[in-house]
């Protein structure tokens, strides 16, 4: 049986996805896992996967379509296996329809004033090209307005509201990941009552920890690295910190997914690594390379931006002493770290030099109250602060 191959819902708040690029043609065998498309959404370009093996077949959109969340984009046969007639009947008016607009546009662009050219309106019409330059440059497509036949937006138009807009001093190009981006904290941060707790803490034996652990890995070892794996542990002790609020009640969560602020052209991003607590040190550090890699160059994949638990925010190599941070929905904690400084603190009554790293924890008060959150920050203190306890 034909599998089919729909627009998958890559974030929570997605509604529909621009098709960016197809890894395989028409008539190719595509694997179970292999990369199968390129999905702009409003957070990230992601790779999407195909869910079984195959032959591709029955590709029913274009390049550069906006296409909902759901719809059924193109199939996978079975060895053997041929289109079924259903299939072939609105796929063969669809795909008609397609090519003839894809010809028109490629006419509508090289040529504004052809008469001839008259493409369908779409919410938005614009060429792969044209999404392309708009993405780079941070410029939402749908407050422009098309000058080519039947509002087909061009190049031009791109560049005339792009000048107009620089010459707006007041006003900053904003993306729709970075309104997304405003829009879910300022839902975040009306909606869930915070709290934080601040805990400084004497970093000593986790330096040395580090270093000795480095030595033995050829892979650069960060501390983001090592406060995953510790905070992992402390979540697996805390599982009221890894639960969520929906729908007026604390759900659960089976999983313990630890998701890193990224900041990128478009805004910040959350990719998260899945079942840390499962995970050793050497496959945190692969996996969490492998995803800020993957997050800063748009490559990220299906799967990589949900089911997060628990966030860490850290920039300290920004040389930030301490902040606080936002908790990112729906989730009941955020972990926002600091940079590691030297400071003069009192060691058995004396003045003593200690390298003092600040935590600051932010908590959804309708799930965790201060008594559990203090629990939970005692526990990854302590941690932090002898790791080789951590095992």
């Amino acid at each position: 049986m034909a599998t089919e191959v729909i627009m998958p819902a890559l974030s929570p708040a997605q509604e529909t996805g621009i098709l960016i690029e197809w890894f395989k043609e028409e008539g190719d065998l595509i694997e179970k896992g292999e990369p199968l498309m390129e999905v702009e959404t409003d957070k990230a370009n992601v790779e999407v996967e195909a869910t079984t093996t195959g032959i591709l077949a029955n590709i029913t959109v274009n390049l550069g379509d906006e296409i909902p969340v759901g719809k059924v984009i193109a199939l996978i046969l079975a060895d053997g296996e041929s289109v079924p007639e259903s299939k072939k009947e609105y796929s063969s008016s669809e795909t008609k329809v397609s090519e003839e607009d894809t010809a028109q546009l490629q006419t509508t662009i090289s040529n504004p004033l052809d008469p001839s050219a008259n493409l369908p309106t779409n919410k938005i019409v614009a060429s792969p090209k044209v999404r392309q330059y708009a993405k780079k440059e941070g410029i939402d497509l749908s407050f422009i307005k098309g000058s080519g036949p039947n509002g087909v937006i061009l190049m031009e138009d791109v560049l005339v509201n792009q000048s107009s807009t620089e010459t707006e001093e007041n006003d900053i190009p904003t993306s729709k990941g970075w309104r997304l981006m405003a829009d879910r904290l300022t839902e975040s941060w009306s909606s869930a009552p915070h709290f934080n707790l601040v805990r400084h803490l004497d970093v000593s034996n986790l330096v040395t920890y580090k270093k000795q652990v480095q030595e033995k890995n050829s892979n650069r070892l960060t501390y983001t690295d090592l406060l995953i794996k510790l905070v992992s542990i402390t979540l697996k002790e805390h599982p009221r910190i890894n639960a969520s609020w929906i729908d007026n009640k604390i759900v659960k969560n089976s999983e313990i997914n630890v998701g890193l602020a990224v900041d990128f052209d478009g805004g910040l991003i959350v990719p998260v690594i899945h079942k840390t607590d499962e995970l050793s040190l050497g496959e945190i550090t692969n996996r969490r390379k492998d995803l800020i890699t993957r997050t800063q160059a748009g490559k990220l994949r299906s799967g990589d931006l949900d089911r997060g638990t628990f966030t860490i925010s850290n920039l300290g190599m920004f040389d930030v002493d301490s902040f606080n941070a936002i908790i990112n929905p729906p989730q009941a904690a955020i972990l926002a770290v600091g940079r590691i400084v030297d400071k003069v603190v009192p060691v058995d009554g004396l003045p003593a030099v200690r390298p003092i790293l600040t935590l600051n924890l932010s908590f959804d008060h309708r799930v965790v109250d201060g008594v559990r959150g203090a629990e939970f920050l005692k526990t990854l203190s302590n941690l932090i602060e002898n790791p080789l306890q951590s095992g």
